[in-house]
């Protein structure tokens, strides 16, 4: 047995993570949970644009709640037929 296979069949490697790898798994998850944040943040802010402080955007009208579905959203139409869905709290 050489070298060469000697660390391929002959000692077991170390099942742990160096830490090398550990900073690696932890920098990926940090980004994504950096994107995760970033994209709420996002859409919270066009949400509010939308929700213009309870009135249509295009015709000055109030919006008005017609329906909410399972998971806590709203939507709003104005009397012009103007629609938003709400999901974050921009509307409480």
């Amino acid at each position: 047995m050489n070298a060469k296979d000697a660390g391929m069949f002959g000692k077991k490697r170390d099942k742990r993570m160096s830490k090398a790898e550990i900073l690696v798994v932890l920098i990926i998850g940090l980004i994504i949970l950096a994107v995760a944040i970033t994209g709420a943040c996002i859409e919270r802010a066009i949400e509010k644009k939308e929700w213009n402080k309870g009135y249509c955007r295009q015709h000055a009208i109030p919006w008005h709640c017609y329906d909410m579905d399972s998971q806590g959203g709203r939507m709003y139409s104005c009397k012009q037929g103007c629609n938003i869905e709400v999901s974050y709290g921009v509307d409480k």
